[in-house]
């Protein structure tokens, strides 16, 4: 059964936004807690892994490996947050490292678990689907916004020579 951290942080999460009290509980049973401390990675830029995370407290750095080495810091996630959405719905390999900034706890919903949903809470499964294309479509507005200002960076620059 799980426990009331886990079902608070799956309400407050966008996992949450349209499941019931019934639904969240469904999800929660099939969850398990990560905790991570300062530096430790939880996921690896091109391994394979089943889970999608959302973070109950703390923070995970999303690193990129560089093509001149090195890594990029390409965004923070804090609290209630999810990771891993490409990896958990399509199986593609790692795209960047999760590192923990400092004591993290992390939720973890695994695959194959979830897959188990489909027969005995088939709405829950379709509304957790649906909040991460939600989240998805959310990461390409980000990105969208980020190519305008970098443009227009570019452009003033530019201008300038």
């Amino acid at each position: 059964m799980a426990n009331e951290k886990i079902l608070r942080t799956i309400k407050h999460s966008p996992l949450g936004e349209t499941l019931s009290d019934t639904e969240c509980w469904a999800l929660a049973d099939i969850s398990e807690i990560k905790l991570l401390q300062n530096g430790d990675y939880l996921v690896i830029e091109g391994d394979e892994d089943k889970y999608l995370y959302v973070i109950v407290s703390g923070t995970l750095a999303v690193m990129k490996k560089m093509p001149i080495g090195g890594e990029e810091i390409l965004c923070r996630l804090d609290k209630h947050e999810l990771a891993g959405i490409s990896g958990f719905v399509d199986q593609q390999k790692r795209l960047a490292n999760l590192q923990a900034v400092g004591p993290t706890e992390v939720l973890a919903i695994s695959r194959e678990r979830f897959h188990g949903l489909i027969k005995t809470h088939p709405d829950t499964v379709y509304k957790v689907m649906c909040a991460l294309v939600r989240e998805a479509l959310h990461i390409v507005k980000r990105l969208d916004d980020n190519i305008v200002e970098l443009n227009d960076h570019f452009r003033k620059v530019s201008s300038l020579y």
